[in-house]
């Protein structure tokens, strides 16, 4: 099966079985208690989904969320009252924290208390703007992001995340033109080649 969410309405969470093309409404947000208007890919962790959304309590938030396909259980996790409109674009977990992209900057939030909202654990400077979805390299076990703006003549860039130390190193800038520039979206599983023969 797949697991997605939807902008409609306030915007479902679905289901769709690839063998039978059988689709199933999971969850539907009401906009408000639960939030709505889901805007990134779900992050998954065993039976549970993780993702985010701009609309909380019935006007400009944010919400963050999880669904448990085992028991059909959905959980807001953090419905906010932001007054601006922010626009999510991924999370992923890593133990006890829910990491997001939030704007222009990489949030944090603590699933042991998550009632008291995200932290910041990057804001854009000279290694990127508008950072979009995770990537999880295989081998290292690190966590990267691209971003839309900034570095080289504002082309956008590549950024490699530091869990432990809350930091993000640049890994690559854009050049514009015929090299790339201002990716909007997330790229591949990457991989390395060091394995032993």
């Amino acid at each position: 099966q797949r697991q997605m969410c939807i902008r409609d309405s306030h915007g479902t969470i679905y289901s769709i079985d690839i063998a039978t093309d059988v689709y199933t409404v999971l969850h539907s947000f009401n906009g408000t208690t639960d939030g709505g208007d889901p805007t990134c890919q779900l992050f998954v962790e065993g039976n549970v989904l993780y993702g985010g959304g701009k609309y909380g309590n019935g006007g400009n938030g944010e919400v963050y969320f999880s669904y448990d396909v085992s028991n059909n259980t959905y959980t807001p996790l953090y419905v906010g009252t932001n007054t601006a409109t922010p626009t999510i674009r991924g999370v992923f977990k890593d133990g006890n924290n829910l990491y997001t992209t939030l704007a222009d900057q990489i949030r944090v939030l603590d699933l042991n208390s998550p009632g008291s909202g995200t932290t910041t654990f990057f804001s854009g400077t000279a290694v990127g703007f508008k950072p979009y979805d995770f990537t999880l390299r295989s081998g290292d076990g690190s966590w990267y992001t691209i971003f839309e703006k900034g570095t080289t003549n504002g082309h956008g860039s590549i950024g490699k995340l530091t869990l432990g130390s809350k930091d993000v190193t640049n890994v690559h800038s854009f050049q514009g033109g015929a090299l790339g520039q201002g990716p909007v979206t997330k790229f591949c599983l990457l991989y390395t080649s060091d394995a032993a023969d």
